[in-house]
């Protein structure tokens, strides 16, 4: 079975934050520290593949989307940091399979992204899996992948 590549995950992940937030990620110079409010989010999608996209990002990288993309006053944005992880993915899994071609499928179906929270412990164990894109969103740490659908 085909699988998605992750430069094109990468690719697509790296405009969305650009466009919807005002955020650039690049490759991290240095090591970054694990966000005080660590999340995975999910997505899932099925048709000519059956994958799963996960993100790991702190909930104040979702603070600083929502306060780009809303306007919002730093209370209001960190009511709204989950919302905007999850539009977030949402595009990001667009994105991705908008890039497969059509002739070779119907179509793909999406879930509803999903969060999961973290701890310090399960921030690393994720980590450790080692097939994760790490980026540098602006001094916050995002890691991204394409993962078999469980």
């Amino acid at each position: 079975m085909l699988q998605l590549e992750n430069d094109n995950l990468t690719s697509a992940f790296v405009d969305a934050l650009e466009q919807m937030a005002f955020i650039a990620a690049f490759p991290p110079e240095c090591e970054l520290p694990a966000p005080v409010t660590p999340l995975l989010l999910r997505i899932s999608f099925r048709g000519p593949v059956c994958q799963r996209l996960d993100l790991l990002a702190g909930e104040e990288l979702g603070a600083v989307m929502a306060a780009n993309i809303f306007g919002a006053e730093s209370t209001e944005a960190r009511f709204r940091a989950r919302d905007a992880l999850k539009e977030l993915l949402n595009v990001t899994c667009g994105a991705v399979l908008s890039q497969w071609p059509s002739s070779e499928s119907p179509g793909f179906e999406m879930s509803i992204p999903e969060i999961v929270p973290l701890d310090a412990a399960g921030w690393q164990q994720l980590l450790a899996e080692g097939d994760f894109q790490v980026l540098d969103a602006e001094g916050h740490f995002v890691a991204i992948r394409l993962a078999d659908r469980k």
